[in-house]
């Protein structure tokens, strides 16, 4: 959920702080820990060590003394114990680096950079070789140095919104932000450590973390997993969290509907964009990397447009105005934002186009339209 009134007042800040800093951080806490030796880290690892050497002595020792045991198993197990000596104790140091890492994440009370610094150390596809590594953790660390800019910049910002008690508030943000060149040190260690633990040389292969998400679509039936819906479905991880219905508490429901691949050509370079429809809000973004450009609810699209030469959408739609809003003034005043659609084939964007017009008008998608944007269900 959103944590926008961290310090609102000083009961909703400890509640707020009990409930998810404290409950959200201890697994980390635990990881530590026992990355550390409480229970069982060090001697773990000396014993997987032991157990490494073990083979190399008992074939050595075998050889030296006449048997027939072959030289080429001798140098496979040397090969796998030189493996071990540095895959363990590498592990043990991105364990302890990531949990303290990500603690100190949590400790600098900014929800938005909490989930931005847990999608860059824990991100689906891993780095090979140091270099890789390396190159990673250089970019989070120079995001960090660029974070300590918040000192000044956030109680800045809290005193042109709020006024004294934005400036209070920014104060306390910008003063946490010092956290973030510490955070992208360990994000650089982890990083390099985690390309060294996937280097050739200890014979992992690239591979992802975790498959991506499985699309839920509306109707609740099982359908067949669809690499493609799920790579444009796992954009809602970026985006804000469902609001909660009129009146209501919880986040509403939110389902797949369609996905429109869009190829989008800049320069020498082209980029692959998807427009992902779901009951609830229209969402624009890139698949490589995974990069959230806009998203848009479905209830504040106002209109769609098409023209020639057919390089882009024109999402027309109504944002509303907070500072002008005035007590008595039974009306929220709203404003129009051109939102653009970039794509380089203009038969995506006219398929992409029809289903945002009909979402546009609050027209109800054929059953024709619908059967052909949909997969095939089991």
């Amino acid at each position: 959920y959103t944590m926008r009134r961290h310090l609102s007042d000083w009961s909703d800040f400890t509640e707020r702080l009990a409930s998810h800093y404290v409950l959200v951080a201890s697994p980390h806490v635990l990881v530590l820990l026992a990355s550390l030796n409480i229970t069982g880290g060090v001697p773990g690892l000396l014993a997987a060590l032991v157990g490494a050497l073990a083979e190399p002595l008992r074939l050595g020792g075998a050889l030296a003394l006449g048997g027939s045991e072959d030289l080429a198993a001798l140098n496979a197990s040397l090969a796998e114990l030189a493996r071990k000596v540095v895959h363990l104790p590498s592990l043990l140091l991105y364990r302890v680096a990531t949990a303290a890492s990500a603690l100190l994440s949590f400790a600098t009370l900014s929800p938005s950079y909490i989930r931005t610094h847990a999608l860059g150390v824990y991100a689906s596809e891993v780095p090979i070789g140091v270099v890789d590594g390396a190159s990673e953790g250089v970019a989070m660390l120079l995001d960090g140095i660029v974070g300590l800019g918040g000192v000044i910049s956030k109680p800045y910002r809290g005193a042109l919104k709020h006024g004294p008690r934005g400036f209070a508030k920014g104060l306390v943000q910008g003063a946490l932000c010092v956290l973030r060149p510490p955070i992208g040190v360990l994000d650089l260690l982890t990083k390099t450590v985690e390309g060294l633990i996937h280097s050739p040389f200890l014979g992992v292969r690239r591979h992802l973390r975790q498959q991506q998400p499985f699309a839920l679509h509306a109707n609740r039936l099982v359908a067949p997993f669809n690499a493609e819906e799920s790579r444009a479905y796992e954009l809602l991880s970026l985006c804000s969290p469902a609001a909660p219905a009129r009146g209501g508490r919880g986040g509403r429901a939110e389902f797949f509907q369609a996905q429109h691949p869009i190829e989008y050509r800049d320069g020498m370079r082209l980029e692959q964009r998807v427009v992902l429809v779901t009951t609830l809000r229209v969402v624009y973004g890139c698949l490589e990397p995974l990069e959230l450009l806009f998203e848009v609810p479905l209830e504040r699209m106002a209109r769609v447009d098409l023209q020639e030469p057919f390089t882009h959408i024109i999402l027309w739609t109504w944002t509303e105005v907070r500072v002008l809003r005035r007590a008595g003034l039974n009306a929220i005043p709203n404003m129009v934002l051109e939102r653009h659609i970039k794509g380089s084939r203009p038969s995506q964007l006219r398929a992409a186009k029809e289903h945002l017009l009909l979402l546009a008008n609050q027209e109800e998608v054929p059953a024709a339209v619908a059967e052909q944007m949909a997969p095939l269900r089991v």
